[in-house]
């Protein structure tokens, strides 16, 4: 779990720099948008928002899903 762990960490800090952060800007101003617009005004509920987001980051990020599934089974396996 430790390994995971590590690599997960590398990975995230490696694709931290990798985005410039006007895009990750972007992404937090458009997040802040849809949690302020009444619910009558969304073009999807949030959860259909949110798996298609989830969708779009697992094909652009297919280790870095992996991993985290395996420190989400790993905590599982040890009650976490």
């Amino acid at each position: 779990m430790s390994e995971a762990c590590t690599k997960f960490s590398t990975s995230c800090a490696r694709r931290s720099r990798q985005r410039p952060r006007s895009e990750r800007r972007a992404a937090a101003d458009d997040i802040r948008a849809a949690l302020d617009e009444p619910d009558a005004e969304r073009s999807g509920s949030l959860s259909d928002q949110l798996s298609q987001a989830l969708e779009r980051f697992e094909e652009s990020h297919p280790q870095l899903t992996s991993i985290v599934g395996r420190v989400a089974d790993a905590l599982a396996d040890i009650g976490i």
